[in-house]
């Protein structure tokens, strides 16, 4: 004998749980993404250097840094490329982030 009442609590706690699971993870992602974001633009460096030789003095590159030697998993707290790329316009922008997401891949900080 089914219980209705049991049944439908149980169907509402699965569909709420799966949207409250769903919805802070689109919140988690927006806010990573804002804050990379925010990293990004914190610097002049765009203006005042010309590729990707001179990452290493971003601050971009010195939060990765800061962060792979705290011990967090750099993939877990750095969006895709393909996500951060997204959010610029900016063509030499563009390019310097690839070419830092490579080297940070050839150094096996994230995969690409």
């Amino acid at each position: 004998r089914i219980n209705y009442r049991e049944f439908c609590i149980h169907v509402f706690e699965s569909v709420y749980m799966r949207y409250r699971k769903q919805w802070y993870q689109r919140r988690v992602r927006g806010l990573r993404l804002a804050i990379w974001r925010a990293v990004i633009e914190r610097d002049e460096w765009w203006e005042k250097r010309s590729g990707p030789e001179n990452i290493d003095e971003t601050l971009f590159y010195r939060s990765i840094i800061l962060a792979y030697n705290s011990g967090l998993v750099i993939s877990h707290i750095l969006p895709g490329v393909e996500e951060l790329i997204g959010e610029i316009a900016d063509k030499q922008k563009e390019f310097v982030l690839r070419s830092g997401y490579e080297q940070m891949a050839q150094m096996g900080l994230i995969s690409v």
